[in-house]
């Protein structure tokens, strides 16, 4: 959920206001860098291997290692729906939390409050804590599920104009972990440090005027935050492991893998300084937003766009990645989307 833009809003300072309406100067270098690029690479065919639909999350999870970190595109259903399906294979195989990417104060009542103090004694903002949902809440049936729902799209409403029902698949994820008893844990950094480094990512932006300039200096801020939060992420999970629990977590794949990524310590390998061990399912293909020429599809959506140009477009299939304990997971379109594509051709 892109809780910090919200709570920047809901902050009134002058500084997050001007920031947030401010372009976004990253995704314009970034998508200049690599639109000549993305479209020529294509997939190494002979390190992939074809699947039927019965190889899903729950049959790749061995059940061997206590962390399973299913990695997704933010902006995409594919997998949501993968996790949910496989959630009832993994309970079986001792799966006892799921892990989602949201502020660990948002777990509870209390927490939401907690942060209201907060923003109140540090900003003099007054966030209206009654709009808020807290998960025990929604999982107690303290609240209704069209609250839960629109709460849920009120914090990413770029991603559900994107791919409409987004929030849907994701909240069908959390009922369905519910139902089988599997405990749903909100497990990210706390909402005012992620509303905070969004002001110092958007700030770094104009840093001396410069664009070159302030796109590096906001990709130094971003790798700041993705440890700063990975750390956190892997603490709370540690937490779950520590007390018995396994875990299975739904992450952006820019948080997961056994290698740092550009420096940063993925959750992966923050989880190894506890000595806990790992294992990633990045799923990819599937749905595909709006706008497929936009920078999304270049950037969020390559893997889609090299298996397209692989000539692999509606095939399922894994790719063993070179990381240890990786798995790419590539999943069929679905007839609509075919179809879509061919018509933007």
């Amino acid at each position: 959920m892109n809780i910090k833009r919200a709570l920047l809003a809901i902050s009134q300072l002058p500084l997050a206001i001007g920031l947030i309406q401010a372009p976004d100067l990253l995704l314009a270098q970034s998508k200049d860098a690599k639109a000549g690029q993305s479209a020529a690479e294509t997939l190494d065919t002979s390190k992939l291997k074809m699947i039927s639909p019965k190889v899903t999350i729950g049959s790749m999870y061995d059940g061997k290692t206590p962390v399973l970190i299913v990695g997704e595109t933010h902006t995409s259903k594919t997998a949501v729906r993968e996790l949910t399906a496989s959630l009832s294979k993994l309970k079986k195989k001792g799966i006892t939390h799921l892990a989602l990417e949201i502020p660990e104060d948002f777990q509870t009542a209390e927490g939401i409050a907690d942060l209201g103090r907060k923003m109140q004694a540090k900003y003099g903002a007054t966030v209206p804590v009654d709009n808020f949902v807290a998960m025990d809440d929604y999982l107690a049936g303290k609240v209704p599920r069209e609250k839960m729902l629109a709460f849920m799209i009120s914090f990413a409403p770029e991603r559900e104009e994107k791919n409409p029902g987004l929030a849907e698949e994701n909240l069908k994820l959390i009922d369905r972990a519910h139902k089988l008893g599997i405990k749903v844990r909100c497990v990210d950094i706390d909402a005012m440090s992620m509303a905070e480094q969004e002001i110092r990512e958007q700030a770094a932006l104009h840093k001396g005027g410069d664009p070159i300039q302030g796109v590096k200096a906001n990709l130094r801020e971003k790798e700041r935050s993705l440890q700063a939060r990975n750390g956190r992420i892997a603490k709370n999970v540690n937490d779950i492991v520590v007390n018995g629990g396994r875990v299975a977590m739904l992450a952006g794949e820019d948080h997961t893998g056994a290698e740092s990524n550009n420096g940063t310590g993925t959750i992966d390998t923050e989880l190894s300084e506890y000595n806990i061990a790992t294992v990633d399912i990045d799923v990819h293909g599937g749905d595909v937003p709006k706008d497929l020429d936009s920078s999304d599809r270049l950037l969020t959506f390559k893997e889609e766009a090299m298996a397209r140009d692989s000539g692999l477009a509606g095939k399922r299939f894994i790719q063993l990645g070179l990381k240890t304990a990786d798995i790419d997971l590539h999943v069929a379109e679905d007839s609509s989307q075919k179809k879509k594509r061919q018509r933007a051709k």
